[in-house]
């Protein structure tokens, strides 16, 4: 069925079918409006017919549970606000509507306060009878046409069927506040059909676009008796709250809508998102299904310029309450998809969901009395709580396991060291909002917000912010760590980390360095806990000094259009350590005031230029994840110095002299190599074709393989080999370092027992020979310092057509490799060392007629190219050496001419001829040559 919208809110007109909308042209180009009779009697009883039908149809049966559920939940009684029933006295379509809204009155007088009616349209007739209608005193006719800009005074449900996009987007103008649109019901066209309108103009119909974000729609039966009376027509609230989910990265986005039953203290999803625990009270949680996250992402309108997944719920919620009714609930805490624990301040309560039959079954109990407060974190599989002391220093921890359901142990209690404070201020971390203390008060409490769950290099960490007051008004701060063993031991005190400033600070942890935000100095200090150099150990614990000092975070810029696209693009920028941040572990930080969240990395390439310290440096790399990249530059540069010394940077170290280079390189390639073997998780790897990287800047003096023309190099460090001119003894210094780099490196994967790759010794290989270092070549080939292989020997038979001596190390390296005799003979004929080649088939070989006629055809072509390069006649000399040997060989049982008539093969028979023809034409007919080669 087809409607009109008609958006001209002056004349106030209403959708209708096209059919009603019609006007009829007179033949004088004048409009007649049809007449309308009006019959009250007609009328009454036409109403109370429809009445009927409607109260016996499906369609009320799902309009009055879902009204009668929103009225329920309003605190004071309801007005109704009626636009656009059109002429009741002759639409059929307007006297359903309106026999609607009497069944309403009729079922809901006593919660009904005032009911407005309006519509342009009405006669004088229709506003008659609708003043005498009024059986429950309860209608209010509009006169004047406010053009929908009405506020509500109460909850109120909107009546507006089939009315224009102007009506719906000028009464929620009118009513744009949080409270007022929780309190309205509309029942009218579907908001997102609007929004979803191609020609939809975001701009003029806003709050329409605004509310698709948080709005719910609830589409009723089909109203059967008369399918064109609420065709389409749905119910819509406000009473949802929005929820966007967001992961580790900008594309895991969801979103959720929840009706609103409560202020929530805290929600969570299990850990697939398919179960969603809210907690609005102190003493339960409820719990709402999802339906599984589809596949392909949807595009919802949301005034986020990200897209989000939507995530479905379920309707029905179901909750549990914890065991003790009188205690409080101060947390829970998904260990599994399927297991929750809830922290009261008397028990540890375990329960095992069951997200299909929508219960939960008590697992284990622990009794603990006076629970002060909880921490938990999943990557240590571990809650902590502090019980029992008033001052919250004595912790208990239990330990549960991912893959093994149904398994909480508790673990041995411990006690944090509390320090006497002179002062009367406590410190508390940036997140939070404490109030100042009283000056009686002298002692330290352990809080929540002094305390954090960390992981750092592979241990379980308690972080305790202390600060010492050693003389009022003067302190320091101290962050304690704690190692919380799997070995059901005590955790023990094992890291001090000192701070010479007090004040309020924060802790972040990333790829396990410590960093302490200090908010007074607006800085950030970092600590290793495995560097040795900023560390002292005193016998029961180690004391850790700043790795680096006053660093600062980068500065923010927020693009707020990122965040809504009703406002204008402008940057801001935010304030850093700011009193509004909140800080959690590991990389969170969060500015509660602007609304952003951030993770916070560290640029491991602007430690290349604070920390001079080469080895300290590649040792802080080392123990990175990240840090391949940094590594590989810090390499590059370091050889680049000396190679092609230039100014980097603000670091001068253009003078660096080549043995202080290799001193560190050494040092620096059996730390990465030691990395390499142990293969530690959260380390970076350098596998040989990495450094191979490095070392290709040899190839701009190498220029038998060289390997381009230019190379870009780190940060301001650009080097071409075109643009940088060295003369012969700077090419030979360059070349001799270059070398002594490269068999340092082989060097240590030796010793480490890693496997050299050939592309290595390649490299090694073309210095050597560049540099006609073949006493050196032959000495570290001797040695096995480089190893025998195929294609090692191949790479020094290339090179055998510039360099002569690399031809013999290379048939010396095939022999030791004894399986590439064929390989010889290969060589040995292709240099036209025929005899010699003779000579190593009888040692290694067995002798073949095909091996003769190889050596045979290679005798007659070095005899052409012996008799072109002098002025003597052809003699053939090496095709009769190599024949009479083979005659000889073969006489015993077969001469060549016997093999050739025995043979098979046309081809090899006609060769075979060939040479006894070519032999006896050159030698037996012709006796004084016989004699003179003899």
């Amino acid at each position: 069925m087809s409607y009109e919208q008609e958006e001209n809110t002056d004349s106030f007109r209403f959708t209708r079918r096209k059919k009603q909308n019609r006007r009829v042209l007179s033949n004088n180009s004048t409009h007649i409006e049809k007449q309308i009779t009006f019959n009250q009697e007609q009328l009454l009883k036409n109403l109370e017919n429809k009445i009927n039908i409607i109260r016996t149809s499906y369609f009320w049966l799902q309009f009055h549970d879902y009204f009668l559920q929103w009225i329920n939940r309003q605190l004071t009684s309801i007005d109704i606000l009626c636009y656009g029933l059109g002429h009741i006295s002759q639409s059929i379509s307007s006297q359903y509507q309106y026999a609607l809204l009497k069944l309403i009155e009729e079922i809901f007088q006593n919660k009904i306060q005032t009911i407005y009616l309006y519509d342009p349209i009405w006669t004088k007739d229709e506003y008659d009878y609708l003043r005498l209608d009024n059986k429950y005193s309860k209608y209010e006719i509009l006169i004047e046409n406010n053009q929908a800009y009405q506020t509500i005074n109460r909850s109120s449900f909107i009546y507006i069927p089939f009315c224009s996009k102007p009506i719906h987007n000028n009464l929620l103008y009118s009513n744009w506040n949080k409270e007022n649109l929780k309190k309205i019901l509309f029942y009218g066209n579907s908001f997102e059909k609007f929004s979803h309108e191609v020609q939809f103009n975001t701009g003029k119909y806003f709050y329409i676009y605004q509310t698709t974000s948080f709005l719910t729609e609830i589409s009723l039966p089909l109203f059967e008796h008369y399918t064109n009376t609420f065709n389409e027509q749905v119910l819509t609230s406000f009473d949802r709250t929005s929820v966007t989910v967001k992961g580790h990265r900008h594309e895991q986005a969801y979103s959720f809508r929840l009706e609103d039953k409560g202020a929530i203290q805290s929600i969570k999803f299990n850990p697939d998102l398919s179960v969603l625990a809210i907690k609005r009270n102190s003493n339960s949680v409820e719990f709402l299904n999802f339906a599984p996250i589809p596949q392909t992402p949807l595009s919802p309108r949301t005034s986020m310029s990200s897209t989000a997944v939507i995530l479905q719920p379920d309707t029905i919620e179901y909750s549990q309450l914890s065991k003790a009714k009188a205690s409080k609930l101060y947390d829970f805490n998904w260990l599994s998809d399927k297991e929750i624990v809830f922290i009261t301040d008397q028990s540890i309560e375990h329960y095992l969901l069951s997200s299909e039959k929508r219960t939960l079954r008590p697992l284990k109990h622990h009794s603990i009395p006076n629970i002060n407060w909880p921490l938990f974190f999943r990557e240590m599989n571990l809650l902590l709580v502090s019980a029992g002391s008033p001052s919250g220093n004595s912790l208990v921890p239990f330990s549960f396991h991912k893959t093994q359901q149904q398994q909480l142990i508790k673990l041995p209690k411990f006690d944090v060291d509390l320090p006497q404070a002179t002062a009367s201020t406590r410190s508390n971390s940036i997140a939070s909002n404490s109030s100042t203390q009283s000056t009686s008060k002298r002692c330290y409490e352990l809080t929540e917000r002094d305390c954090m769950l960390a992981t750092v290099y592979g241990k379980s960490y308690l972080l305790v912010i202390r600060q010492l007051f050693r003389v009022a008004g003067q302190g320091s701060v101290e962050v304690v760590l704690y190692q919380i063993e799997d070995d059901h031991k005590p955790a023990q005190k094992r890291h001090i980390l000192r701070l010479n400033l007090h004040g309020k600070c924060a802790l972040n942890v990333v790829d396990n360095l410590i960093l302490i935000h200090h908010q007074p100095t607006k800085a950030t200090y970092i600590y290793d806990i495995e560097e040795k150099c900023t560390s002292q150990y005193d016998g029961y614990q180690t004391i850790h000094e700043p790795l680096l000092s006053q660093l600062s975070i980068q500065p923010v810029n927020v693009n707020w259009q990122l965040l809504s696209s009703s406002i204008s693009p402008t940057l801001t920028t935010i304030e850093l350590y700011s009193s509004n941040w909140i800080v959690f572990l590991p990389n969170v930080i969060i500015d509660v005031k602007m609304g952003c969240l951030w993770y916070l990395l560290i640029n491991l390439d602007y430690l290349l230029d604070i920390i001079t310290d080469r080895l300290l440096l590649i040792d802080i790399l080392l123990r990175r994840a990240n840090g391949k990249a940094s590594i590989l530059t810090l390499l590059r540069t370091l050889l680049t110095n000396i190679i092609a010394p230039v100014e980097i940077d603000s670091n001068n170290t253009s003078n660096i002299s080549p043995s202080n280079v290799l001193d560190w390189w050494i040092e620096m390639i059996d730390r990465i190599n030691r990395v390499f073997i142990e293969n530690s998780p959260n380390r970076p790897l350098l596998d040989q074709s990495d450094i191979y990287s490095v070392l290709s800047l040899f190839s701009t003096i190498v220029s038998i393989t060289s390997i381009g023309n230019s190379t870009a190099y780190h940060r301001s460090l650009s080097i071409a080999s075109n643009d940088t001119t060295l003369d012969d003894q700077d090419q030979t210094n360059s070349l001799k370092f270059a070398t002594s780099i490269v068999i340092e490196y082989i060097r240590s994967l030796i010793d480490y027992n890693i496997p050299v790759q050939y592309f290595i010794y390649e490299l090694l290989v073309n210095l050597l020979v560049k540099n006609n270092q073949f006493f050196q070549l032959q000495q570290l080939i001797q040695y096995q310092v480089l190893t025998d292989s195929l294609q090692l020997a191949c790479l020094l038979l290339s090179l055998s057509n510039k360099q002569q001596p690399t031809t013999q190390i290379a048939l010396d390296m095939l022999k030791r490799l004894t399986n590439a005799n064929e390989e010889i003979v290969e060589i040995l004929l292709g240099h036209n060392y025929i005899i010699e080649a003779l000579h190593f088939c009888v040692d290694h070989l067995p002798l073949t007629r095909t091996l003769a006629r190889k050596l045979l055809e290679a005798a007659i072509k070095s005899d052409e190219i012996l008799s072109s390069s002098t002025t003597t006649t052809n003699q053939k000399i090496l095709f009769f050496t190599v024949y009479t040997f083979f005659e000889e060989y073969f006489q015993r049982t077969t001469t060549i001419s016997a093999l050739a008539q025995s043979t098979n093969s046309n081809e090899q028979k006609d060769e075979l001829e060939m040479f006894k023809t070519l032999f006896n034409s050159h030698f037996r007919n012709q006796e004084s040559d016989v004699a003179n080669i003899q």
